[in-house]
């Protein structure tokens, strides 16, 4: 009965965790059309089908690749072979979502002009698609730490931290839908996404504190060095362009 009562709750937490994402991921484009009509929603739509669907499809597989072996790793308590895995799914995480969103940030305006045709939107989607772009890249990184939670057991703090930033999240929206700030719209999903990965990152590091292992803090140095430099290559590829 113990077994099937902590069955019961890692299944709640991770239904909880699962569902909060769908809905925040959908509720956006209901809560603006209800409150600014469907035509309000169009541009918006388009700019989070360019960040998502490219990153999605990039970063979603890596995650797949690496989680059986970081799973593993962490439930062997295999401190050097859990680094090594992550090292490698940083590398090839990082390989395979920052070249095509710094491609995209920069050249979203040509990108944007070919993909619609001319479409009189076409300048408020590049508008969102620069604010949106960042923060679904930071959120992509958030796979690392998501893995390492998982394979800790730590539904718990998944389901809360997920279902506080859906509803804060949602709420935003609901606030700034009912003015028609679409463009702020687009900064809380921004700060929704890396949220995700930072809060995941410091519950990692807390987990960690009473461990002799530095494996979240060395791989956090490691990600934050890797989009540090990238931010400073896209800032200085956008002056010179």
């Amino acid at each position: 009965i113990p077994a099937a009562g902590a069955l019961l709750l890692r299944a709640r937490s991770l239904a909880v965790f699962g569902l909060s994402g769908a809905i925040v991921l959908q509720a956006d484009k209901l809560i603006i059309s209800g409150f600014n009509g469907s035509s309000a929603v169009i541009a918006y739509y388009l700019a989070n089908t360019l960040c998502l669907v490219p990153i999605s499809s990039l970063a979603g597989p890596v995650a797949s690749y690496f989680q059986p072996g970081v799973l593993s790793s962490i439930g062997s308590r295999s401190q050097t072979s859990t680094f090594i895995q992550l090292k490698r799914m940083l590398l090839l995480l990082s390989g395979v979502t920052l070249p095509p969103t710094v491609a995209i940030w920069l050249f979203r305006d040509d990108i944007i002009r070919i993909w619609l045709v001319g479409s009189p939107n076409a300048g408020q989607v590049a508008e969102y698609t620069a604010i949106l772009l960042p923060g679904v890249c930071i959120g992509a990184f958030g796979f690392i730490p998501y893995l390492v939670l998982l394979a800790r057991g730590d539904h718990r703090f998944q389901a809360r931290m997920s279902g506080f930033l859906t509803v804060l999240t949602l709420v935003s929206t609901i606030g700034f839908g009912y003015q028609g700030n679409i463009k702020a719209i687009c900064w809380v999903y921004a700060i929704y996404h890396s949220s995700s990965t930072i809060f995941s990152w410091l519950r990692w590091i807390a987990l960690e504190r009473y461990e002799s292992s530095n494996t979240a803090k060395t791989i956090g140095l490691y990600t934050l060095l890797t989009l540090s430099i990238t931010l400073a290559t896209t800032w200085f590829g956008y002056f010179i362009l």
